[in-house]
């Protein structure tokens, strides 16, 4: 035997004792020697993901997108803001996430912005339809982001609105928006309507 490894013997011993004495006394204690548990810390991540829907991906494997919780929605109870009201930083984090498939405010005599951010990931498509699966909604104004993001292309129909201002001669209203692939863009809508408030939105 190594007469170096004789010297280190009574010190291991020694080391080993702490340990034990340690991990006895933590024990008793009720206290946990196991690793340390990742700790979700209240803050800017749980902010964003308040103020944030989940995130609408698209893909060559799915045709059709119920928009329900993809949803940010924004409550204008005197009807006068603008485009350019709600798309600033001021409106960022106005927008509430929602939490169900079909957004029902009933009666009401406020409008309601709704913004959704969509990622086309497909390879070939880009001409979408978006369907908004409430006749009766009587106003509904779609922003759609000009592509040098210098302002917005807007689409106005609705109920009460001519035939000719639909995209597709179809019972529903129905919009028809053009995302290129491979590429990000954030929508908004206006709803107004004296009947009732309902939001069933497919893509």
């Amino acid at each position: 035997m190594n007469t170096r490894f004789q010297y280190k013997i009574p010190v291991i011993i020694t080391i080993i004792s702490l340990t034990l004495s340690v991990y006895t006394t933590s024990r008793a204690a009720g206290l946990s020697l196991d690793a340390p548990k990742k700790i979700d810390i209240p803050g800017r991540m749980q902010a964003r993901e308040m103020n944030s829907a989940e995130q609408l991906i698209l893909t060559d494997e799915q045709e059709e997108y119920p928009l329900g919780l993809h949803l940010e929605i924004l409550e204008d109870s005197g009807g006068g803001l603008t485009i350019s009201d709600v798309s600033s930083p001021k409106f960022e984090a106005q927008f509430t996430p929602s939490e169900i498939e079909v957004p029902n405010y009933g009666y009401t005599d406020s409008a309601y912005w709704v913004r959704i951010h969509l990622d086309n990931e497909t390879l070939y498509t880009n001409e979408w339809l978006l369907e908004v699966g409430f006749a009766n909604t009587q106003y509904v104004d779609l922003y759609a982001p000009l592509p040098d993001n210098t302002g917005f292309d807007i689409k106005q129909t609705g109920s009460l609105r001519p035939v000719s201002t639909r995209d597709v001669l179809y019972p529903n209203i129905v919009l028809s928006l053009n995302i290129p692939t491979q590429s990000h863009v954030t929508y908004y809508l206006r709803f107004k309507s004296g009947a009732s408030m309902t939001l069933p939105l497919t893509l």
